[in-house]
Protein backbone atom coordinates (compact mmCIF):
# COMPACT_ATOMS: atom_id res chain seq x y z
CA UNK A 1 0.00 0.00 0.00
CA UNK A 2 1.47 3.40 -0.93
CA UNK A 3 1.57 6.49 1.20
CA UNK A 4 -1.40 8.76 0.56
CA UNK A 5 -0.81 12.49 0.88
CA UNK A 6 -4.14 14.22 1.46
CA UNK A 7 -2.81 17.75 1.84
CA UNK A 8 0.43 19.52 2.35
CA UNK A 9 1.24 18.98 5.98
CA UNK A 10 0.52 15.32 6.68
CA UNK A 11 0.71 11.82 5.24
CA UNK A 12 -1.46 8.81 5.99
CA UNK A 13 0.56 5.58 5.92
CA UNK A 14 -2.01 3.01 4.84
CA UNK A 15 0.32 0.09 5.52
CA UNK A 16 0.63 1.23 9.13
CA UNK A 17 -3.12 1.84 9.29
CA UNK A 18 -3.69 -1.73 8.09
CA UNK A 19 -1.41 -3.05 10.85
CA UNK A 20 -3.36 -1.08 13.44
CA UNK A 21 -6.73 -2.30 12.15
CA UNK A 22 -5.55 -5.92 11.97
CA UNK A 23 -4.22 -5.78 15.54
CA UNK A 24 -7.53 -4.40 16.78
CA UNK A 25 -9.48 -6.99 14.81
CA UNK A 26 -7.36 -9.80 16.29
CA UNK A 27 -8.02 -8.48 19.81
CA UNK A 28 -11.77 -8.37 19.16
CA UNK A 29 -11.87 -11.86 17.63
CA UNK A 30 -9.77 -13.41 20.40
CA UNK A 31 -11.35 -11.39 23.21
CA UNK A 32 -8.27 -10.04 24.91
CA UNK A 33 -7.35 -6.74 26.47
CA UNK A 34 -10.34 -4.44 26.79
CA UNK A 35 -12.33 -6.83 24.61
CA UNK A 36 -12.07 -9.77 27.00
CA UNK A 37 -15.88 -9.66 27.36
CA UNK A 38 -16.51 -8.55 23.77
CA UNK A 39 -17.34 -5.00 22.74
CA UNK A 40 -21.13 -4.88 22.78
CA UNK A 41 -21.23 -3.76 26.42
CA UNK A 42 -19.79 -0.38 25.39
CA UNK A 43 -22.14 0.43 22.48
CA UNK A 44 -25.59 2.06 22.76
CA UNK A 45 -27.10 0.02 19.93
CA UNK A 46 -26.40 -3.17 21.90
CA UNK A 47 -27.67 -1.75 25.20
CA UNK A 48 -31.22 -0.75 24.37
CA UNK A 49 -34.05 -0.80 26.93
CA UNK A 50 -35.23 -4.35 27.55
CA UNK A 51 -38.67 -3.93 25.95
CA UNK A 52 -37.00 -3.27 22.59
CA UNK A 53 -35.09 -6.57 22.59
CA UNK A 54 -35.74 -10.25 22.15
CA UNK A 55 -34.67 -12.56 24.95
CA UNK A 56 -32.05 -13.79 24.34
CA UNK A 57 -30.82 -10.80 22.37
CA UNK A 58 -30.64 -11.20 18.59
CA UNK A 59 -28.90 -9.18 15.93
CA UNK A 60 -32.10 -7.27 15.17
CA UNK A 61 -34.11 -5.68 17.99
CA UNK A 62 -37.68 -6.77 18.56
CA UNK A 63 -39.06 -3.25 18.15
CA UNK A 64 -37.11 -1.44 15.44
CA UNK A 65 -39.33 1.62 15.65
CA UNK A 66 -38.56 2.26 19.33
CA UNK A 67 -34.91 1.31 18.82
CA UNK A 68 -34.65 3.80 15.97
CA UNK A 69 -36.15 6.58 18.08
CA UNK A 70 -33.94 5.80 21.07
CA UNK A 71 -30.70 5.77 19.05
CA UNK A 72 -31.67 8.87 17.08
CA UNK A 73 -32.22 10.75 20.34
CA UNK A 74 -28.89 9.62 21.81
CA UNK A 75 -27.06 10.57 18.64
CA UNK A 76 -28.70 13.98 18.33
CA UNK A 77 -27.49 14.97 21.80
CA UNK A 78 -24.01 13.41 21.52
CA UNK A 79 -22.31 16.73 20.76
CA UNK A 80 -19.33 17.73 22.89
CA UNK A 81 -20.43 15.03 25.32
CA UNK A 82 -19.10 11.97 27.11
CA UNK A 83 -20.90 9.13 25.37
CA UNK A 84 -21.20 6.80 28.37
CA UNK A 85 -22.90 9.60 30.34
CA UNK A 86 -25.26 10.26 27.43
CA UNK A 87 -26.15 6.55 27.31
CA UNK A 88 -26.70 6.35 31.07
CA UNK A 89 -28.92 9.43 31.20
CA UNK A 90 -30.92 8.34 28.16
CA UNK A 91 -31.76 5.04 29.84
CA UNK A 92 -32.85 6.86 33.00
CA UNK A 93 -35.04 9.24 30.99
CA UNK A 94 -36.59 6.35 29.04
CA UNK A 95 -37.40 4.52 32.26
CA UNK A 96 -39.15 7.60 33.66
CA UNK A 97 -42.77 7.65 32.36
CA UNK A 98 -42.96 11.41 32.89
CA UNK A 99 -39.90 12.08 30.71
CA UNK A 100 -40.15 9.43 28.00
CA UNK A 101 -41.95 11.84 25.66
CA UNK A 102 -38.58 13.44 24.86
CA UNK A 103 -37.84 10.46 22.57
CA UNK A 104 -40.98 10.93 20.43
CA UNK A 105 -41.07 13.86 17.95
CA UNK A 106 -44.89 13.81 17.87
CA UNK A 107 -44.88 14.49 21.61
CA UNK A 108 -41.99 16.94 21.59
CA UNK A 109 -43.81 19.35 19.27
CA UNK A 110 -46.67 19.60 21.79
CA UNK A 111 -44.33 20.97 24.49
CA UNK A 112 -43.06 24.42 25.32
CA UNK A 113 -39.42 25.26 24.68
CA UNK A 114 -38.88 25.73 28.41
CA UNK A 115 -40.16 22.25 29.21
CA UNK A 116 -37.99 20.69 26.49
CA UNK A 117 -34.97 22.57 27.77
CA UNK A 118 -35.55 21.40 31.33
CA UNK A 119 -35.60 17.71 30.35
CA UNK A 120 -32.58 18.07 28.08
CA UNK A 121 -30.56 19.81 30.79
CA UNK A 122 -31.75 18.11 33.97
CA UNK A 123 -32.38 14.57 32.71
CA UNK A 124 -30.14 14.15 29.68
CA UNK A 125 -27.36 16.48 30.87
CA UNK A 126 -27.41 18.17 27.46
CA UNK A 127 -27.19 21.93 27.15
CA UNK A 128 -25.17 22.71 24.01
CA UNK A 129 -26.74 25.56 21.98
CA UNK A 130 -27.06 25.10 18.23
CA UNK A 131 -25.72 28.60 17.67
CA UNK A 132 -25.69 31.96 19.39
CA UNK A 133 -29.21 32.51 18.05
CA UNK A 134 -30.70 29.03 18.50
CA UNK A 135 -30.90 27.48 21.97
CA UNK A 136 -30.49 23.79 22.72
CA UNK A 137 -34.22 23.33 23.30
CA UNK A 138 -35.27 25.38 20.27
CA UNK A 139 -33.01 23.33 18.02
CA UNK A 140 -34.42 20.10 19.44
CA UNK A 141 -37.97 21.35 18.84
CA UNK A 142 -37.14 22.50 15.31
CA UNK A 143 -35.77 19.05 14.46
CA UNK A 144 -38.85 17.37 15.93
CA UNK A 145 -41.08 19.47 13.68
CA UNK A 146 -39.03 18.48 10.64
CA UNK A 147 -39.26 14.84 11.67
CA UNK A 148 -43.05 15.00 12.03
CA UNK A 149 -43.73 17.13 8.94
CA UNK A 150 -41.44 15.29 6.52
CA UNK A 151 -40.56 11.87 7.96
CA UNK A 152 -43.72 10.75 9.81
CA UNK A 153 -41.89 11.16 13.10
CA UNK A 154 -39.76 8.11 12.32
CA UNK A 155 -36.00 8.73 12.06
CA UNK A 156 -35.56 5.50 10.10
CA UNK A 157 -37.12 7.38 7.20
CA UNK A 158 -34.05 9.61 7.16
CA UNK A 159 -32.16 6.57 5.89
CA UNK A 160 -34.55 4.25 4.06
CA UNK A 161 -34.54 4.14 0.26
CA UNK A 162 -31.62 6.56 0.09
CA UNK A 163 -27.97 6.22 -0.80
CA UNK A 164 -25.47 6.81 1.97
CA UNK A 165 -24.69 10.19 0.45
CA UNK A 166 -28.38 11.15 0.37
CA UNK A 167 -28.98 9.92 3.92
CA UNK A 168 -25.97 11.84 5.22
CA UNK A 169 -27.14 14.98 3.47
CA UNK A 170 -30.66 14.57 4.88
CA UNK A 171 -29.39 14.04 8.42
CA UNK A 172 -27.05 17.01 8.20
CA UNK A 173 -29.94 19.33 7.36
CA UNK A 174 -31.12 18.82 10.93
CA UNK A 175 -29.80 21.37 13.39
CA UNK A 176 -26.76 20.24 15.35
CA UNK A 177 -26.02 17.15 13.26
CA UNK A 178 -22.81 17.25 11.25
CA UNK A 179 -20.83 14.68 9.29
CA UNK A 180 -19.68 12.74 12.34
CA UNK A 181 -23.08 12.28 13.97
CA UNK A 182 -24.68 11.46 10.62
CA UNK A 183 -22.08 8.73 10.06
CA UNK A 184 -22.55 7.47 13.61
CA UNK A 185 -26.31 7.03 13.33
CA UNK A 186 -25.95 5.24 9.98
CA UNK A 187 -23.45 2.82 11.53
CA UNK A 188 -25.57 2.18 14.62
CA UNK A 189 -28.66 1.52 12.51
CA UNK A 190 -26.71 -0.75 10.16
CA UNK A 191 -25.09 -2.82 12.92
CA UNK A 192 -28.55 -3.83 14.23
CA UNK A 193 -30.30 -3.78 10.83
CA UNK A 194 -32.69 -1.12 12.10
CA UNK A 195 -32.61 0.83 8.84
CA UNK A 196 -30.26 0.56 5.90
CA UNK A 197 -29.42 2.82 2.97
CA UNK A 198 -29.54 1.19 -0.45
CA UNK A 199 -25.73 1.07 -0.60
CA UNK A 200 -24.63 0.11 2.95
CA UNK A 201 -21.16 -0.79 1.68
CA UNK A 202 -20.53 2.96 1.37
CA UNK A 203 -21.19 3.80 5.01
CA UNK A 204 -18.34 5.86 6.41
CA UNK A 205 -16.88 5.93 9.94
CA UNK A 206 -17.29 8.75 12.41
CA UNK A 207 -13.84 10.29 12.79
CA UNK A 208 -13.85 11.77 16.26
CA UNK A 209 -10.95 12.88 18.44
CA UNK A 210 -10.48 9.31 19.69
CA UNK A 211 -10.04 7.64 16.30
CA UNK A 212 -7.96 10.48 14.89
CA UNK A 213 -5.69 10.40 17.94
CA UNK A 214 -5.04 6.64 17.59
CA UNK A 215 -3.59 7.09 14.11
CA UNK A 216 -1.33 9.88 15.30
CA UNK A 217 -0.32 7.79 18.32
CA UNK A 218 0.67 4.88 16.09
CA UNK A 219 2.41 6.98 13.41
CA UNK A 220 -0.15 6.06 10.78
CA UNK A 221 -0.49 9.83 10.41
CA UNK A 222 2.82 11.65 10.00
CA UNK A 223 3.17 15.42 10.08
CA UNK A 224 5.26 17.01 7.35
CA UNK A 225 6.42 20.45 6.23
CA UNK A 226 4.88 23.39 8.09
CA UNK A 227 2.71 21.23 10.36
CA UNK A 228 5.74 19.32 11.61
CA UNK A 229 7.50 22.60 12.28
CA UNK A 230 4.46 23.87 14.16
CA UNK A 231 4.19 20.52 15.97
CA UNK A 232 0.41 20.36 15.83
CA UNK A 233 -2.53 19.43 13.61
CA UNK A 234 -6.21 20.31 13.94
CA UNK A 235 -8.54 17.45 14.82
CA UNK A 236 -11.15 18.45 12.24
CA UNK A 237 -11.33 19.62 8.66
CA UNK A 238 -9.23 17.91 6.02
CA UNK A 239 -7.78 15.44 8.52
CA UNK A 240 -11.27 14.06 9.12
CA UNK A 241 -12.08 13.84 5.40
CA UNK A 242 -8.80 12.08 4.67
CA UNK A 243 -9.16 9.59 7.53
CA UNK A 244 -12.74 8.72 6.58
CA UNK A 245 -11.57 7.66 3.14
CA UNK A 246 -8.45 5.90 4.42
CA UNK A 247 -10.42 3.84 6.95
CA UNK A 248 -12.94 2.76 4.30
CA UNK A 249 -10.30 1.84 1.72
CA UNK A 250 -8.14 -0.06 4.20
CA UNK A 251 -11.04 -2.01 5.68
CA UNK A 252 -12.04 -3.11 2.18
CA UNK A 253 -8.50 -4.07 1.20
CA UNK A 254 -8.02 -6.05 4.41
CA UNK A 255 -11.43 -7.73 4.28
CA UNK A 256 -12.44 -6.30 7.66
CA UNK A 257 -15.85 -5.22 8.95
CA UNK A 258 -15.82 -1.44 9.07
CA UNK A 259 -18.71 -1.50 11.56
CA UNK A 260 -16.73 -3.65 14.02
CA UNK A 261 -13.38 -1.91 13.53
CA UNK A 262 -14.92 1.53 13.90
CA UNK A 263 -16.60 0.53 17.16
CA UNK A 264 -13.46 -1.15 18.49
CA UNK A 265 -11.23 1.84 17.73
CA UNK A 266 -13.70 4.16 19.44
CA UNK A 267 -13.66 1.93 22.54
CA UNK A 268 -9.86 1.96 22.67
CA UNK A 269 -9.73 5.72 22.23
CA UNK A 270 -12.53 6.63 24.64
CA UNK A 271 -11.82 4.04 27.34
CA UNK A 272 -8.01 3.76 27.25
CA UNK A 273 -6.29 6.65 25.43
CA UNK A 274 -8.66 9.10 27.11
CA UNK A 275 -7.25 8.13 30.52
CA UNK A 276 -3.66 9.12 29.55
CA UNK A 277 -2.47 6.39 31.91
CA UNK A 278 0.24 3.97 30.86
CA UNK A 279 -1.06 1.39 33.31
CA UNK A 280 -4.36 1.31 31.40
CA UNK A 281 -2.43 0.94 28.12
CA UNK A 282 -0.43 -2.01 29.41
CA UNK A 283 -3.49 -3.65 30.89
CA UNK A 284 -6.00 -3.26 28.08
CA UNK A 285 -4.70 -1.92 24.76
CA UNK A 286 -3.89 -4.26 21.84
CA UNK A 287 -1.75 -1.52 20.27
CA UNK A 288 0.62 -1.03 23.21
CA UNK A 289 3.09 -3.67 22.07
CA UNK A 290 4.93 -2.41 19.00
CA UNK A 291 2.38 -0.06 17.42
CA UNK A 292 1.62 2.83 19.76
CA UNK A 293 4.48 5.26 20.33
CA UNK A 294 2.80 8.01 22.38
CA UNK A 295 -0.52 9.32 23.61
CA UNK A 296 -0.97 12.62 21.82
CA UNK A 297 -2.24 15.60 23.75
CA UNK A 298 -5.41 17.34 22.56
CA UNK A 299 -5.96 21.00 23.34
CA UNK A 300 -9.70 21.08 23.98
CA UNK A 301 -9.86 24.85 23.72
CA UNK A 302 -8.71 25.08 20.10
CA UNK A 303 -9.05 21.48 18.85
CA UNK A 304 -5.36 20.95 18.03
CA UNK A 305 -3.42 17.75 18.64
CA UNK A 306 -0.02 18.69 20.11
CA UNK A 307 2.35 16.17 18.48
CA UNK A 308 5.76 17.79 19.08
CA UNK A 309 6.97 20.25 21.70
CA UNK A 310 8.93 23.42 20.93
CA UNK A 311 12.17 21.41 20.79
CA UNK A 312 10.76 18.96 18.24
CA UNK A 313 10.39 16.15 20.77
CA UNK A 314 7.37 13.87 20.54
CA UNK A 315 4.74 14.70 23.17
CA UNK A 316 3.54 11.73 25.24
CA UNK A 317 0.62 12.58 27.51
CA UNK A 318 0.57 9.31 29.49
CA UNK A 319 1.48 9.01 33.12
CA UNK A 320 4.93 7.44 33.11
CA UNK A 321 5.33 3.95 34.49
CA UNK A 322 7.98 1.27 34.33
CA UNK A 323 8.11 0.15 30.65
CA UNK A 324 9.08 -3.32 31.87
CA UNK A 325 5.84 -3.67 33.82
CA UNK A 326 4.13 -6.94 32.86
CA UNK A 327 1.00 -6.78 30.74
CA UNK A 328 -1.19 -7.79 33.69
CA UNK A 329 -4.68 -8.62 32.38
CA UNK A 330 -3.71 -7.96 28.78
CA UNK A 331 -3.55 -11.29 27.01
CA UNK A 332 -2.34 -11.95 23.52
CA UNK A 333 -3.94 -14.76 21.49
CA UNK A 334 -2.22 -18.10 21.61
CA UNK A 335 0.02 -18.77 18.57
Amino acid sequence: MPKIVKQEGFIIHQRRLAEVMQAVNTAVQNRYGIFRHGFKEFLPQWNLPEEMEFSPQQREPKDKNLAGLFLYTITSIDRISVSKIVQRQARLAWDNPEKRWIFFPQEVIKRQVSEIGEVLKENLFYNVPISKDVSTAQGYLNNARVMVDHFDGDPRNLVRYKTVSQARSTLMKLQGIGTGLANLLLMEYASRNIALPIDPENIRPKIDRHKARILINTNAVELTNHLKQEGKIHSGGLLVDALEQAYVETARQQGLSLLDIDAALWIIGSRICYLSNYHACLTNCPLVDGLCTANTQLNHDNGYFIVYDEKGKRVDNREKRDPNQPLLNFKKPKP
